[in-house]
């Protein structure tokens, strides 16, 4: 879930990438005075995906918004955002990787089970 090397960082830059273009459209379709709450909220999930904080929670959010502006966006900027909204869903898919605050917090682990003592018995029986 958390690769390393050349895949570790196409992952971060995946996730600059979808956090800059989530910041281009709320730069270029929010400027409205009514929305600013948007504006922050969205300039916040961008600063989390740059950061690899909470990256499938917050690609999700940049996948809806970038499905609100590609509804509500011109023909040539459709396809954009379209592009975009997917790039957001893959993102959500690979995982954050290794590059990031979510590969330090929760990082990779070997989770070693113990053998049960019972089920050798019952076999050697």
């Amino acid at each position: 879930m958390f690769p390393q090397g050349g895949p570790g960082l196409a992952l971060f830059l995946l996730r600059v990438s979808v956090a800059e273009s989530l910041y281009y459209g709320v730069a270029s379709r929010l400027l409205t005075p009514s929305l600013h709450w948007m504006i922050w909220c969205l300039v916040f999930v961008a600063g989390m995906l740059a950061l690899g904080l909470l990256t499938p929670v917050c690609s999700v959010v940049a996948c809806f918004a970038f499905t609100y502006f590609c509804a509500n966006a011109m023909a040539p900027e459709r396809y954009i955002f379209l592009a975009f909204a997917l790039s957001s869903l893959a993102l959500c898919l690979l995982g954050p990787g290794a590059y990031s605050l979510d590969g330090g917090l929760f990082g990779r682990r070997v989770v070693v089970f113990p053998r049960r003592e019972d089920s050798e018995s019952s076999n050697s029986e």
